[in-house]
């Protein structure tokens, strides 16, 4: 989408719709994104709210686990997304929104359940553990700076 300098009519963004490659044999139902540029790709983390596929043969892994982060990278040519990894944890219950850090290392999404939880998983080995889940609830977003840095925000509250 092109929001500063759009082309032709007003809010005609000039939306482009990108494909995934046949390989991936999942179903997405995209709830939360982040990209970031590495090198010269542009890599799309997408919070995923579909149960988890075994790509090899299309059966569902576990029924229970219908979070994940797919991790695609984006041939920009050919406007299609190639799979990179999935991230599947007990540590991503519900996961609302997520952040990467600058180089992509490592993400962070928080869960909502009866609790708030912030979740952080590394991008390359899809290892996730509970980075904070006392002193506050209702989440409502997580970001990143260019510094690494997170900040957390919910309901009347502002964590950095």
């Amino acid at each position: 989408m092109e929001i500063d300098s759009p082309p032709g009519q007003e809010n005609a963004y000039n939306l482009h719709r990108l494909e995934v490659a046949e390989e991936f044999h999942g179903e997405l139902d995209i709830y939360g994104l982040d990209a970031r540029r590495i090198g010269g790709r542009l890599r799309f983390w997408l919070i995923n709210y579909q149960p988890f596929v075994e790509d090899s043969m299309g059966e569902i892994i576990d029924d229970v686990k219908h979070h994940t982060v797919e991790i695609f990278d984006l041939d920009g040519a050919s406007g299609t997304l190639f799979l990179v990894s999935t991230i599947s944890s007990e540590f991503l219950h519900s996961p609302n929104h997520l952040a990467v850090q600058p180089e992509g290392t490592d993400l962070s999404g928080e869960t909502t359940q009866e609790d708030a939880n912030l979740a952080r998983c590394r991008t390359e080995t899809g290892e996730c553990h509970i980075v904070a889940s006392q002193g506050f609830n209702l989440v409502n977003s997580v970001a990143s700076d260019h510094q690494g840095n997170f900040y957390v925000s919910g309901m009347g509250w502002f964590l950095s």
